[in-house]
């Protein structure tokens, strides 16, 4: 159905271009048919209206365009190779930069064979914020010779950071790590800045909880946090069982109780995840700021990043210019994301909710095309129709 659909819509543009799969894909999804064409009684053709095929002269300049592109792509095939090289090139620059200044006004330590912390600071007014970061299990997996993660970012933003790295799935249960932040407590390091923020996601986001203990009054951004991966008290998250192996008894061990004095928790999760669920509930202080994200996933920040709101929104709450309702109104832009709409397409899916999700589908094909929310109320209607 799909070839004869762009056959006969498409004829006059596909004469003049190669017989490329993956230039047809593009094509479809750049031509915006009418809702009314989801449901027809003809196998063969979607629909025989007269202005489905309206956009024809749009079908015809993008195919020239990317014909255009990919010829483009065989005359100079290292172009694009060269773009890359550069990006890389400028990307190790400043990052060498980042560690030479390391060494010329900060630290580089090693905690013990598993951790190692650099320390960053900054000029100005925003350099007296100091921003604690902890690697999260996606990071443990990458070049144990780079910087750790969001120190890039945060250098970017004029903050003085701490960034603590992990080789393994540690979950920062090590009595090298817990000496390392006692004697930074000890010497008064953290008096040095006007303000400190703890911040991680996932096994860094319990690390943040956690070590914040050091530094009362300290605020505390955790992402998809786990309040304890000790098997007595959450033996019901079975993601990560390589983290049954440490001890949660000692320092450091619990983190909705090692937040208590922080000045501000914020814990981000997905209210839809059973375990993260679980975990966010446990934070259940004064100062726990709860905000559930209902269909962003465990690693939220990718959304964040595709709709446009990371960087507004962790910038806000460390330099402590956003409340909940501002950082509600930002996340409405989730709405505008396709990672969102799929993630409640699926949810949908798995419910007895066929009419409200050919309405969302209806909605969604009003804005772009977008095959996976047709098929999805083809099915829901034919569902309908036979439990009529």
């Amino acid at each position: 159905m799909a070839f004869g659909w762009v056959y006969i819509g498409l004829k006059p543009a596909l004469r003049r271009m190669p017989s490329d799969p993956k230039v047809v894909k593009k094509l479809l999804h750049v031509v915006h048919f009418p809702p009314h064409c989801l449901f027809t009684k003809s196998t063969r053709y979607p629909c025989t209206a007269k202005n489905c095929f309206k956009n024809r002269n749009k079908v015809h300049n993008a195919a020239k365009r990317a014909v255009s592109t990919k010829e483009q792509r065989r005359k100079d095939p290292s172009q694009m190779a060269k773009s890359e090289e550069k990006k890389r090139t400028e990307r190790e620059a400043w990052r060498s930069s980042l560690a030479e200044r390391a060494a010329a006004e900060g630290f580089f330590e090693e905690i013990g064979p598993l951790h190692k912390a650099i320390h960053i600071p900054e000029d100005g007014e925003l350099g007296k914020t100091l921003v604690v970061v902890f690697d999260n299990l996606d990071d443990i997996r990458q070049d144990p010779n780079r910087l750790p993660w969001a120190v890039d970012f945060i250098s970017s933003q004029g903050w003085s950071s701490l960034g603590v790295m992990a080789h393994g799935p540690t979950w920062y249960r090590d009595a090298h790590m817990f000496a390392f932040f006692d004697r930074l407590r000890d010497e008064k390091f953290f008096d040095k800045f006007d303000r400190v923020v703890f911040y991680g996601t996932s096994m860094g986001g319990y690390a943040a909880a956690s070590f914040s203990a050091a530094c009362p009054g300290a605020t505390v951004v955790a992402i998809s946090p786990q309040a304890t991966m000790d098997r007595d008290r959450a033996g019901w998250d079975h993601r990560y069982k390589r983290s049954w192996i440490h001890d949660y008894d000692g320092p450091y061990g619990y983190a909705p109780d090692l937040s208590a004095a922080a000045e501000k928790v914020w814990v981000f999760y997905d209210a839809r995840m059973p375990q993260d669920a679980m975990h966010a509930s446990l934070f259940r202080g004064s100062n726990v700021i709860d905000m559930g994200c209902p269909f962003m996933g465990h690693g939220m920040l990718t959304m964040w990043r595709d709709i446009g709101v990371l960087k507004p929104i962790i910038s806000g709450v460390i330099n402590d210019t956003l409340t909940p309702t501002s950082v509600r109104r930002l996340l409405r832009a989730r709405h505008q994301s396709k990672m969102y709409q799929k993630a409640l397409l699926q949810y949908l899916e798995g419910t007895t909710k066929h009419r409200l999700l050919i309405r969302y589908c209806f909605a969604i094909l009003k804005t772009r095309p977008a095959p996976h929310f047709r098929n999805a109320a083809q099915r829901a209607r034919q569902h309908l129709r036979e439990n009529a």
